[in-house]
């Protein structure tokens, strides 16, 4: 029992550490959508699916770095 807990340590660890992560922008897109959804039941499923597919492409692009002697436009 003790082997198969140090097993799942680790996997569980960063089970944990992806959560906490994640947790803003999970909570966000559940308030938008259970708030769209108060106004009309399908728009909330909507919402949800936009935002959770505007956040899957999003991860897609790496952050945008500023090139050296270029202007901050």
């Amino acid at each position: 029992m003790k082997n198969l807990l140090l097993q799942l340590a680790g996997p569980a660890g960063r089970a944990a550490a992806w959560l906490l992560d994640n947790a803003p922008g999970l909570l966000a897109v559940l308030l938008i959508s259970a708030g769209a959804w108060l106004i009309y039941p399908p728009a909330g499923l909507i919402t949800a699916g936009a935002l959770l597919l505007a956040d899957r492409v999003a991860d897609r692009y790496p952050p945008r770095r500023d090139q050296p002697g270029g202007d901050d436009r």
